[in-house]
């Protein structure tokens, strides 16, 4: 639907066909952005995803349109308004918490796992040290003379 939008606004914007000629090196540029940009695109995604899950990557998303702005204003000298400079600095600032947010959990999470191995083994130490109390106490009956077969 956005790209049926494109063409007829595009096609109100510049009526002569001449312009709309694709000429060798339009070709190879489309070509070149439609598979390598976006398969590099895809494979960066799916990296991230694997190594951090589906949210971190997700949260990075409304980066990129701090990056578009940031870059059209340095390459394309276009203007910078009050209102995207302030959703910028929300956009980070939301980020900054999302990712201290991450941090604080994981470090959590990673404190709950050690105490709860730390009761797992001293349950297991208490089982063992038991286990070989009895032992003891069986190997004194067996050395006093007293058989406990009997």
């Amino acid at each position: 639907m956005a790209s049926f939008q494109c063409m007829i606004i595009s096609y109100c914007i510049v009526p002569k066909a001449s312009e709309w000629a694709l000429t060798p090196i339009r070709a190879i540029s489309v070509v070149y952005n439609g598979t390598v940009c976006s398969s590099l695109a895809l494979y960066l995604s799916s990296w991230c995803i694997e190594k951090k899950g589906p949210l971190y990557v997700s949260m990075f998303n409304p980066f990129l349109l701090i990056i578009a702005a940031f870059l059209s204003w340095i390459l394309l000298r276009e203007k910078l308004y009050v209102g995207i400079v302030v959703g910028s600095i929300l956009t980070v600032v939301g980020l900054y918490g999302f990712l201290w947010g991450q941090k604080k959990e994981m470090e959590q999470s990673k404190n709950d796992v050690e105490e709860e191995d730390k009761e797992a083994n001293k349950e297991e130490n208490q089982l063992c040290k038991g286990d070989l109390e009895l032992q003891l106490v069986a190997n004194n009956l067996d050395l006093d003379g007293f058989s406990p077969n009997m």
